[in-house]
């Protein structure tokens, strides 16, 4: 049995595990993560690595695509990618609502509910932006979680 398979039938079998215990596993395998990076970026390079970072899974492990020089693919992820995208606002329609949600977070005590009805977005649209706006400014994770309240 292959190393991937038995880390599989094993993340299976935490849905019985408690919070606690989850918390921990998932502070475990970010350690493990980590140190896994740390480890791939002091191999030697390839002749097609070129350092840059795939946005959707943070592997160094990409190459260009197409024939625009500016258009990276990932080798790990299977994704293609603009390399000098802003992560916030690329292929966004609404790119002043996000600063306004940034904004509406950071300086006020209002609640989710209100900020959603205040922006006029869905809670689906929200909760994408949320995750977007913590990758890029993780010191803000503390104030979406609570609600927007100081």
């Amino acid at each position: 049995m292959s190393f991937q398979k038995e880390l599989e039938d094993y993340l299976k079998g935490c849905e019985q595990k408690n919070e606690s215990e989850l918390r921990e596993l998932r502070r475990s395998l970010n350690q493990a993560l980590l140190s896994l990076d740390k480890k791939l970026e002091s191999m030697p390079e390839k002749a097609h690595n070129n350092k840059d970072r795939c946005p959707h899974c943070r592997s160094t492990n990409t190459k260009g695509h197409g024939k625009n020089p500016n258009r990276s693919f990932c080798l790990d992820c299977k994704l293609a990618y603009v390399k000098e995208r802003g992560a916030l606002y690329y292929r966004k329609r609404n790119r002043d609502k996000i600063l306004d949600l940034i904004v509406a977070i950071h300086s006020t005590n209002k609640r989710t509910s209100e900020i959603i009805r205040e922006l006029n977005v869905s809670v689906q649209t929200y909760y994408k932006w949320k995750k977007e706006i913590i990758f890029v400014f993780p010191q803000l994770e503390q104030k979406f979680k609570r609600g927007g309240k100081k």
